[in-house]
């Protein structure tokens, strides 16, 4: 479905796949909602006018549809939605990261909900796996965007364990900016040192939230202090006295 998308948008026409060769109704109502969320570039004579998904899953969004089926759907395309992230075609997997991104801004809860226990488990594999760093890195960073969405949304342990990884992603940062030697590594780099940088604006957000981010955050702080003295962290240096004295 993300590919045909593509496909449209490339040649203002859809050959592949079109809604009426869907299965069933269903079929073709998530086919619309993925054509509709995904179509910021397409001029208007080309949008389908099924934008009823998005906006069925938008808190503000008043229904008469029955709340179990509301949450079946939302549930159900949006685990589609984080399988089709995984995907081998950055396009389809980037595609399929702007949806979820449509669901955290202003979704109901049950689909922030979804999208805070689903991104954490996938940053905690990442954290977990040594192999392919930069592919992980980049996984990472779309998970990032993701909590961001749905910050408020967050348990006080979720914002906990965000930290954590956070601090974890933080560490493998500086030991991979550490291990580039040649001059050719250079645009790896400042790649890597502008990684820390949107790490640490997630630490200062989940510290502006939260009502007592130094007792909330304690367990990290040892490792915050370490870190200011290290050379790999110097462009970062004063945002982390900012984390240490609030």
């Amino acid at each position: 479905m993300l590919v045909a998308y593509f496909a449209f948008v490339k040649n203002r026409r859809v050959t592949t796949i079109s809604v009426s060769e869907a299965v069933d109704v269903e079929e073709q109502k998530r086919f619309q909602c993925i054509w509709i969320c995904l179509t910021p570039f397409v001029e208007w004579d080309f949008l389908l006018p099924a934008d009823w998904c998005r906006v069925l899953a938008h808190a503000r969004t008043t229904h008469s549809f029955d709340q179990a089926d509301v949450h079946k759907i939302i549930c159900q395309h949006l685990q589609s939605a984080f399988r089709l992230s995984l995907d081998q075609s950055d396009d389809v997997a980037a595609s399929a990261h702007d949806l979820i991104l449509e669901y955290g801004q202003g979704g109901l809860p049950c689909a922030r909900e979804l999208i805070a226990e689903a991104v954490l488990s996938r940053m905690r594999h990442i954290m977990s796996t040594k192999d392919n760093f930069g592919v992980g890195w980049q996984q990472m960073l779309y998970c990032m965007q993701h909590l961001e969405s749905v910050v408020r949304s967050l348990t006080k342990p979720q914002r906990q364990e965000w930290v954590s990884l956070l601090v974890t992603g933080l560490h493998r940062l500086e030991c991979r900016i550490q291990s580039f030697k040649k001059p050719r590594a250079a645009s790896a780099t400042e790649y890597f040192k502008e990684s820390q940088k949107w790490v640490i604006e997630d630490l200062m957000l989940l510290w502006c939230v939260d009502d007592d981010p130094g007792q909330t955050y304690e367990e990290v702080k040892p490792q915050l202090r370490a870190w200011q003295g290290s050379s790999t962290l110097k462009d970062v240096r004063n945002s982390l006295v900012f984390l240490l004295r609030c």
